[in-house]
C-alpha cells in the first residue's frame, strides 16, 4: 500500500509539472519574454514542492523580464504563473486520485 501511495504522489507531481511548466511558458511568452528563454522554463518538483527553473544560460535575461531592469519594466511572469496555487493544488489532486484510482 506505501508502495502504491508514492507511486501515486511521484506521478502526480510529475504530471502537475508538465501542466504547471506549460502555464509558466504560457504566461512568459504572453508577457513578451523571447522564445530562447521562454522555452526553457520549466518547474521542477523536489522534496514535496514546485519551483520554477530556467536553464543557467538565460538566468540573467530571466531575471531581467522578472524583475525589470532601468530601461525595461519587469513582467513578473514566473511570480503570476506561481501564484495560482488553487489552480495547481486541484490539478494536483485531481491527478493524484487518478493515480490512486479513485476517481
Amino acid at each position: 500500500m506505501k508502495k502504491r501511495i508514492t507511486s501515486a504522489l511521484n506521478h502526480a507531481g510529475q504530471d502537475t509539472t508538465h501542466y504547471l511548466s506549460a502555464h509558466l511558458r504560457q504566461e512568459a511568452a504572453e508577457s513578451g519574454w523571447p522564445s530562447h528563454v521562454v522555452n526553457t522554463l520549466r518547474v521542477e518538483h523536489k522534496d514535496g514542492s514546485f519551483s520554477a527553473t530556467v536553464h543557467d544560460n538565460h538566468l540573467a535575461e530571466a531575471l531581467d523580464y522578472e524583475y525589470g531592469t532601468p530601461s525595461m519594466r519587469p513582467t513578473a511572469a514566473i511570480r503570476r504563473a506561481s501564484n495560482r496555487t488553487r489552480e495547481a493544488e486541484h490539478f494536483y489532486v485531481n491527478r493524484l486520485m487518478k493515480h490512486l484510482g479513485v476517481k
